[in-house]
């Protein structure tokens, strides 16, 4: 997966870049459609915003979040956001592929 993280704000760290990466390739393992992610990170005074967008084939993916005073609280709380997302979304795929499909059978003519 391809993932590109903008920081606003922010100075850019590497121990901030490789907690989204590392939190990030678990949803390529669960989630194999997923081609590319974004993230931003964004400070403002003393709140942080973190908006993740997961884009694939079939899937586009986007969630937000603040918290007052951590970017890794923030950082998680979108997480399980996506975390959510991607099992419900699952979960309907799996529901669409095991209807049965209906066969009607005409008696009579032919």
């Amino acid at each position: 997966m391809k993932v590109s993280i903008a920081f606003r704000n922010i100075d850019p760290s590497d121990l901030i870049k490789s907690r989204v990466r590392t939190k990030l390739d678990k949803y390529d393992k669960m989630f194999p459609g997923v081609m590319e992610a974004k993230v931003t990170l964004l400070e403002d005074k003393f709140r942080y915003f973190v908006e993740v967008h997961l884009i694939g084939a079939k899937v586009n993916i986007t969630a937000k979040d603040t918290h007052d005073d951590d970017l890794y609280a923030a950082i998680d709380l979108v997480m399980n956001k996506l975390d959510s997302r991607i099992r419900r979304l699952k979960g309907k795929s799996k529901d669409i592929e095991r209807k049965p499909i209906a066969t009607v059978a005409l008696e009579g003519e032919i």
